[in-house]
């Protein structure tokens, strides 16, 4: 659930950051000059948005099998996981992101991962 608050704060941010630059270049194109600057809606944010809500929908889907310790909610979990990995990635060549930013994911990830299979055995019966 908070995943996908996550995706509409970040949708609804991008909106208003995009709106005052619409408003910025309004005011400059009023006083005679040219426009400040473009929208703010990149890929980067596009792909953003996508991942965190399907982030948000595979950590819903996972919710009812983990609640019944089959393996399918584990499985959606992992599959969570690495798709946060995967957006890491993706963020190292973006504007939005960086070396830094990788490195917390990259961090994120493994401690993530960890703790996942800490508690695999309770989802197979196996380690």
């Amino acid at each position: 659930m908070l995943t996908l608050w996550g995706a509409y704060a970040l949708y609804h941010w991008a909106r208003v950051a995009n709106d005052v630059v619409n408003y910025v270049n309004e005011l400059s194109r009023l006083y005679g000059g040219s426009a400040v600057t473009a929208s703010r809606w990149s890929v980067g944010i596009w792909v953003s948005l996508i991942v965190v809500a399907v982030e948000g929908v595979i950590y819903l889907a996972a919710y009812p099998g983990l609640k019944a310790r089959k393996k399918t909610g584990w499985n959606l979990l992992f599959y969570g996981a690495l798709l946060n990995l995967v957006y890491g990635i993706i963020l190292l060549f973006t504007d939005y992101g960086g070396v830094g930013n990788f490195v917390g994911y990259l961090v994120g990830t493994v401690i993530g991962l960890w703790l996942l299979f800490q508690i695999r055995s309770a989802y197979s019966g196996s380690k």
